[in-house]
Protein backbone atom coordinates (compact mmCIF):
# COMPACT_ATOMS: atom_id res chain seq x y z
CA UNK A 1 0.00 0.00 0.00
CA UNK A 2 1.16 3.24 -0.77
CA UNK A 3 0.77 6.72 1.68
CA UNK A 4 1.47 9.80 1.27
CA UNK A 5 4.64 9.72 3.51
CA UNK A 6 6.07 6.40 1.17
CA UNK A 7 5.94 9.79 -1.51
CA UNK A 8 7.35 12.22 -0.01
CA UNK A 9 10.14 10.68 2.21
CA UNK A 10 10.98 8.30 -1.29
CA UNK A 11 10.40 10.44 -4.31
CA UNK A 12 8.54 7.76 -6.27
CA UNK A 13 4.90 6.52 -6.57
CA UNK A 14 4.01 3.20 -6.69
CA UNK A 15 3.51 3.57 -10.51
CA UNK A 16 7.21 4.89 -11.21
CA UNK A 17 8.66 1.60 -9.32
CA UNK A 18 6.31 -1.12 -10.54
CA UNK A 19 9.16 -1.56 -13.52
CA UNK A 20 11.92 -1.73 -11.31
CA UNK A 21 10.20 -4.12 -8.96
CA UNK A 22 9.06 -6.23 -11.59
CA UNK A 23 12.60 -6.42 -13.09
CA UNK A 24 14.46 -7.17 -9.69
CA UNK A 25 11.69 -9.77 -8.92
CA UNK A 26 12.67 -11.52 -12.91
CA UNK A 27 16.26 -11.81 -11.86
CA UNK A 28 15.20 -13.31 -8.16
CA UNK A 29 13.53 -15.99 -9.79
CA UNK A 30 16.81 -17.12 -11.80
CA UNK A 31 19.80 -15.87 -9.69
CA UNK A 32 22.25 -17.75 -11.03
CA UNK A 33 21.46 -16.13 -14.56
CA UNK A 34 21.08 -12.89 -14.10
CA UNK A 35 23.37 -12.08 -11.00
CA UNK A 36 25.55 -14.98 -10.04
CA UNK A 37 28.32 -13.15 -8.81
CA UNK A 38 25.97 -10.92 -6.89
CA UNK A 39 24.00 -14.38 -5.73
CA UNK A 40 27.22 -15.67 -4.31
CA UNK A 41 28.33 -12.80 -2.46
CA UNK A 42 24.88 -12.46 -0.43
CA UNK A 43 25.23 -16.02 0.07
CA UNK A 44 27.58 -15.79 2.52
CA UNK A 45 27.20 -15.74 6.21
CA UNK A 46 28.72 -12.19 6.38
CA UNK A 47 25.73 -11.00 4.37
CA UNK A 48 23.29 -13.57 6.94
CA UNK A 49 22.89 -15.46 3.31
CA UNK A 50 20.33 -12.60 1.96
CA UNK A 51 20.44 -14.11 -1.32
CA UNK A 52 19.52 -17.83 -0.48
CA UNK A 53 16.98 -16.04 1.79
CA UNK A 54 15.51 -14.30 -1.17
CA UNK A 55 15.77 -17.13 -3.80
CA UNK A 56 13.98 -19.71 -1.16
CA UNK A 57 11.00 -17.41 -0.55
CA UNK A 58 10.59 -16.87 -4.43
CA UNK A 59 10.84 -20.42 -4.90
CA UNK A 60 8.05 -20.96 -2.13
CA UNK A 61 5.78 -18.77 -4.43
CA UNK A 62 6.49 -15.57 -3.10
CA UNK A 63 4.16 -12.38 -4.85
CA UNK A 64 3.93 -9.19 -5.48
CA UNK A 65 0.55 -7.27 -3.83
CA UNK A 66 -0.33 -5.91 -7.29
CA UNK A 67 -0.73 -7.50 -10.85
CA UNK A 68 2.22 -8.21 -13.04
CA UNK A 69 3.00 -6.23 -16.30
CA UNK A 70 4.09 -9.34 -18.76
CA UNK A 71 7.81 -9.02 -18.11
CA UNK A 72 10.16 -7.85 -21.27
CA UNK A 73 13.76 -8.81 -21.96
CA UNK A 74 16.47 -6.59 -22.10
CA UNK A 75 16.24 -6.73 -25.59
CA UNK A 76 12.91 -5.08 -26.14
CA UNK A 77 13.67 -2.44 -23.83
CA UNK A 78 13.66 1.52 -25.16
CA UNK A 79 17.76 2.54 -24.89
CA UNK A 80 17.92 6.62 -24.73
CA UNK A 81 21.56 7.56 -25.46
CA UNK A 82 21.19 11.48 -23.99
CA UNK A 83 20.98 10.61 -20.21
CA UNK A 84 22.48 13.42 -19.12
CA UNK A 85 20.19 14.18 -16.37
CA UNK A 86 20.84 10.56 -14.83
CA UNK A 87 23.78 9.56 -12.97
CA UNK A 88 24.55 6.22 -14.00
CA UNK A 89 28.47 6.21 -13.62
CA UNK A 90 30.04 5.16 -16.96
CA UNK A 91 26.81 3.16 -18.43
CA UNK A 92 26.72 5.97 -20.99
CA UNK A 93 23.22 5.07 -21.60
CA UNK A 94 19.46 4.67 -19.56
CA UNK A 95 17.54 1.51 -19.72
CA UNK A 96 13.79 1.86 -19.68
CA UNK A 97 11.14 -0.71 -19.77
CA UNK A 98 9.37 -0.14 -22.97
CA UNK A 99 5.64 0.49 -21.91
CA UNK A 100 2.92 -2.34 -22.61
Amino acid sequence: MQTPAHVHYSGYTLAQLKPLVVMILECCQDPHKHHNAVHEKYSSSKYKRASTYVEGEVKKGFTLHFPLPPLISASSAVVFEDSSRFDYGNSGSLLIPAES
